[in-house]
């Protein structure tokens, strides 16, 4: 009986000291996506996509390459015609950049620290090409950063790095609308 209870006890303590230890789980989060805004169809029979990027530098919980050409999927159309169309991607950045420490001042101890800093930049170009050859483009970049602190969680550094990209892909998304419509409106069905 005793080796049982000592067996038991046992069996429970390294249950308690494993829950104590395991990670909180990973954060999921939604797709970036733009399909609720109404899509540009164009007068051109395909669209390219075309990735001019450097790699990311970090790992984000979206990438930016990959919003970048979510957004192209979402609210670019062909609609038939003899032209083509370039979504260009030549900016999908990530950086995550370690800060350097404040002094050792008490009203330094008493708050949170920033302790890294995460950077996202993207820039596309639309470029439409009738059939002689001449081109019209549309073309925005947007980009933003946020600190993580000392007392933010893992999940908490990758809510802001997704938000980051989110905000950056919003943004970029509203300067493109206005882009298209200014200079290849004569292009859209």
């Amino acid at each position: 009986m005793t080796r049982r209870r000592t067996l038991l006890l046992a069996l429970a303590l390294s249950a308690l000291g494993a829950a104590c230890t395991q990670a909180p789980p990973r954060p999921t989060f939604p797709d970036i996506s733009f399909a609720h805004q109404p899509p540009f169809r164009f007068t051109v029979a395909n669209i390219e996509v075309v990735n001019e990027a450097a790699k990311a530098e970090a790992v984000f919980p979206v990438a930016p390459i990959d919003a970048a050409q979510r957004w192209a999927r979402d609210r670019l159309q062909a609609g038939g015609g003899d032209g083509s169309l370039r979504f260009v991607i030549r900016e999908a950045s990530a950086k995550e950049t370690e800060l350097a420490k404040k002094t050792e001042a008490l009203r330094d101890r008493m708050t949170a620290q920033p302790i890294e800093r995460y950077d996202a930049a993207i820039d596309v170009a639309v470029v439409y090409r009738d059939p002689s050859g001449f081109s019209t483009t549309a073309q925005a970049r947007s980009a933003a950063y946020r600190t993580g602190h000392e007392d933010d969680s893992i999940n908490e550094r990758e809510k802001k790095r997704y938000e980051l990209v989110r905000d950056v892909m919003r943004e970029l998304d509203a300067f493109l609308d206005a882009e298209i419509k200014r200079h290849l409106s004569q292009h859209l069905k």
